[in-house]
């Protein structure tokens, strides 16, 4: 029996850090805070993957994440635009692709009245 070739990669709005040698996957809205909390966790010497676009593949039946080539190794940082990830934080900042371990789903801040 020949083995079933692997499934195509998806793509999801989301970004993916290494934070202690586990994948976390942040996903939500626009404007839940995915690009700030990336930014945050960047600058504490964590490790981007994907920023905005996650594609996801399978990997020894496992979920793995990278960036689409397009942008790989960029972030958008609200208000400054697009920028390499490793002119800011170094670069050991960015690595090709990393397992997902883990999904934080953000939700946008309820308004105030």
């Amino acid at each position: 029996m020949t083995p079933r070739p692997p499934p195509p990669p998806f793509y999801l709005h989301a970004s993916l850090v290494a934070v202690h040698g586990q994948g976390l996957l942040l996903r939500g809205p626009s404007g839940a805070g995915k690009s700030a909390a990336l930014l945050a966790l960047l600058g504490r010497g964590h490790r981007l993957v994907a920023d905005d676009v996650v594609e996801v593949i399978d990997r020894d039946g496992r979920p793995w994440g990278r960036a689409p080539v397009a942008i790989a190794g960029r972030l958008e940082v609200r208000e400054v635009g697009v920028v390499a990830a490793a002119e800011l934080f170094g670069a050991g900042a960015v690595v090709p692709a990393w397992a997902i371990d883990a999904v934080v789903d953000l939700l946008p801040a309820l308004a105030t009245p």
